[in-house]
């Protein structure tokens, strides 16, 4: 076994517990190291209790199997002896050995260990309660068998010194990924309607496209990319955007609040103009590097109006085929008396119609109904 205090060790093992998160079988490299540093035949990290029909959700490697259990019943420990786990709400942060909760001799006359520890040619074991990045305590399992000895002092330092980066790296692992899922929640809202993404540098230079953005650049219709520079078909606009972003650049190098600003852009296709919206990323200076977002510019084109289903809106809210194609033209920017016009039915009965809609949905206001109406379609496109 490898010296506790051998600091390239450790390195080693924290550069495993850090990259744990973002395993396909999450935290089993960083497990199965430290089954071998210490000697152990199980180690485990119970995310999530097991509770009724709910599974839980635990990270295993042991010398048969290394494993991520979620909510499954497939295993002796989540489908019964959970329950009769001695080790349970231990004191936060501290390293607690299964003697000290239940001394030897009993331990080997009780249930727990006869069906369940002996089984699993586990004799001892230490426990650590943790919490995650929304304060919700998880457990640390490490196990040996006899012949391997009981914790020692030194490895019970050794873990209270692991104890806190085992914390942080799970905490930031879950912000990383509940962000990656914010992230892509937006994306898939942004794109459904229709809205291209540009995002650039401080050089102003385009580093990263999004699908809606390329279909316009491909289309060939007022924007280019050139030279790595987002630009239109008109000299005097592009002037005009280069000044905007260097100011928005300018102010944020003063640390000062930059709002957004809007500029349209014709099309030689005599379609509606472009509409660009240049908006300023917020830039740590601690963590800032080199070709870094800066700077996004959004892109609507007004001719892609969102297509909206029915179907679901008359799924989500119950609305008629009559109400939701009345939900569907008053999203799309017209007046009730346009939507009158075009559906050739009275002014009044329209106004009954959205009084109707208005029930079933909630809202009040017609700038509600087109509100909600576009965060249905982003949530169901």
């Amino acid at each position: 076994m490898s010296s506790l205090s051998d600091l390239p060790v450790f390195a080693a093992l924290l550069d495993e517990l850090y990259e744990g998160p973002f395993e396909p079988n999450p935290f089993n490299r960083f497990l199965r190291k430290l089954r071998e540093l210490l000697n152990l035949n199980v180690a485990c990290v119970i995310m999530r209790q097991p509770e009724g029909d709910d599974g839980g959700l635990i990270f295993v490697s042991s010398n048969r199997v290394d494993m991520t259990a979620v909510d499954t019943h497939d295993n002796p420990y989540t489908d019964h002896y959970y329950s009769m786990d001695p080790m349970v709400d231990l004191p936060y942060r501290q390293v607690v050995t299964l003697d000290e909760i239940v001394p030897n001799d009993e331990l080997e006359e009780s249930e727990f260990f006869r069906i369940y520890l002996a089984k699993s040619n586990v004799h001892y074991m230490a426990g650590i309660d943790l919490k995650d990045a929304n304060g919700e305590r998880y457990n640390v399992r490490l196990c040996r068998r006899k012949s391997a000895g009981n914790f020692t002092e030194e490895e019970r330092e050794f873990l209270s010194l692991l104890a806190g980066h085992i914390e942080r790296s799970v905490a930031n692992g879950m912000r990383l990924v509940q962000m990656d899922s914010e992230r892509q929640m937006h994306t898939s809202a942004v794109s459904g309607r229709s809205i291209a993404t540009i995002t650039l540098d401080e050089n102003c230079r385009v580093l990263r496209t999004n699908g809606a953005a390329e279909m316009l650049i491909n289309a060939n219709d007022g924007i280019l990319i050139h030279r790595e520079q987002l630009q239109t078909r008109q000299p005097e606009l592009n002037d005009k955007l280069r000044e905007i972003m260097q100011n928005m650049l300018s102010a944020q190098r003063r640390e000062e609040v930059v709002p957004a600003q809007a500029l349209a852009i014709p099309r030689p296709s005599g379609e509606a103009d472009y509409e660009f919206l240049v908006k300023a990323i917020p830039v740590d200076r601690y963590v800032e590097t080199r070709n870094s977002p800066h700077l996004m510019v959004l892109i609507n084109d007004p001719a892609n109006n969102p297509t909206v289903s029915m179907s679901a809106l008359m799924d989500l809210y119950g609305l008629t085929n009559s109400e939701a194609k009345i939900s569907v033209l008053l999203s799309q920017g017209k007046t009730l008396d346009d939507v009158s016009s075009e559906l050739g039915i009275a002014r009044n009965t329209a106004r009954a119609h959205l009084r109707a809609i208005y029930s079933k949905t909630g809202v009040t206001q017609q700038s509600m109904l087109v509100s909600l109406v576009l965060k249905s379609l982003a949530s169901h496109s």
